[in-house]
């Protein structure tokens, strides 16, 4: 009894010691696996001070998506998957906005690509 107890409380703490990170970046280039991005900073403090390009490498099964941003419950939700993952044309601009999300090794796990939302235009036309 006395090891069954010791080991879900050892289970309990690496499971604590574990943890995955969720930022939302600015991604420069893709190379294969590595992924070179800028961490996205608001506020006024952060506008001047330039952000340090980070590059991380991602895992094999890294899954790529479409990400959508829910106002109201304030988080990202994944859409659909993007042809071509990592190697996609998406990644070509040198400045593609998503969230990523990496595993306690610090690999990237997950990209999900922001939507651009395209703005709609107010009528300069009057139905009278």
């Amino acid at each position: 009894m006395g090891k069954i107890i010791g080991c879900v409380t050892l289970f309990l703490f690496g499971a604590g010691v574990m943890q995955a990170d969720e930022i939302v970046v600015s991604i420069k280039k893709v190379d294969g696996n590595k992924i070179t991005y800028t961490k996205v900073m608001k506020g006024k403090k952060n506008k001047n001070t330039p952000a340090e390009e980070v590059t991380v490498t991602a895992t094999s099964d890294v899954k790529v998506m479409k990400g959508t941003y829910d106002k109201k419950a304030k988080s990202f939700t994944a859409g659909d998957a993007i042809e071509g993952g990592l190697s996609s044309k998406t990644f070509s601009s040198g400045k593609t906005f998503a969230r990523i999300t990496t595993d306690d090794t610090g690999k990237v796990t997950q990209v999900l690509v922001a939507d651009k939302g395209k703005k709609k235009k107010k009528s300069t036309t009057s139905d009278e």
